[in-house]
């Protein structure tokens, strides 16, 4: 067992860090959505792989550590995993947690032994999550704009010669790869306005039965988003 996670593990490296680079004219998009409450901060980060397959991923996400602290870091180990779907998987790496950086580095890849260039497409993807103390009491929408609040940044998680977003064709993404928006809110403002009105009961409606959802709009963030946020929407209205 453990010479197939090896296996595993040294065909991934080979993968991610020796591929040759080749043109690519689609462009992931790799971007962050946070949510919190009065003692703790969530935030998912994501890829849109803009019909790409993916064997390999990599993000780095920063953070002011007097604002937040004790970092929980996961990654979505249920669609980047090495070995067969259904059966026997593999985890590729644990997310870097750096608390003196206040740096998060994930670097996830999947290869399906059943199906090698299955890979990973779609859009919200989580690549991973973490959850914070809430070290600070200000309120991040004191300002109006809670973008960037908490010293929140996104960067791709290696740089030098290292190629992060590679598909299952070979080829390099990194060159075409953006940064998308980092939007934090409270659970339950679920437009983000920094206030709470029936406009989010139709933002969190819109939301129901999709996949991947921002944690903001799990109001009562027990996970998922179902009507059962309304009556904790009603209640912060």
């Amino acid at each position: 067992m453990k010479k197939k996670s090896n296996f595993f593990i040294g065909l991934a490296a080979f993968l991610i860090l020796f591929v040759m680079p080749a043109f690519s004219g689609a462009a992931v998009t790799y971007f962050t959505d946070c949510a919190w409450d009065s003692t703790e901060f969530v935030c998912h980060v994501y890829v849109d792989t803009a019909g790409d397959f993916l064997i390999s991923g990599g993000v780095k996400l920063s953070y002011d550590t007097s604002k937040l602290s004790n970092p929980s870091a996961e990654k979505n180990e249920g669609v980047w995993f090495f070995g067969t779907e259904g059966g026997t998987t593999y985890a590729y790496m644990d997310p870097e947690v750096d608390t003196s950086a206040g740096t998060i580095t994930y670097i996830v890849g999947k290869l399906d032994e059943d199906a090698p260039t299955a890979g990973v497409s779609g859009d919200r993807v989580i690549i991973g999550t973490v959850a914070f103390t809430r070290s600070a009491s200000d309120d991040p929408c004191s300002g109006g704009n809670p973008v960037g609040f908490y010293g929140l940044d996104l960067m791709l998680g290696r740089d030098g010669d290292y190629e992060n977003f590679v598909s299952t064709a070979g080829v390099a993404l990194d060159g075409d790869a953006v940064k998308g928006p980092i939007i934090a809110a409270e659970r339950g403002d679920a437009n983000f306005s920094c206030g709470f009105s029936t406009a989010d009961y139709v933002a969190t409606r819109n939301w129901i039965g999709k996949e991947n959802p921002p944690p903001y709009v799990d109001c009562n963030g027990i996970g998922g988003v179902s009507t059962a946020d309304y009556i904790c929407i009603r209640n912060k209205m």
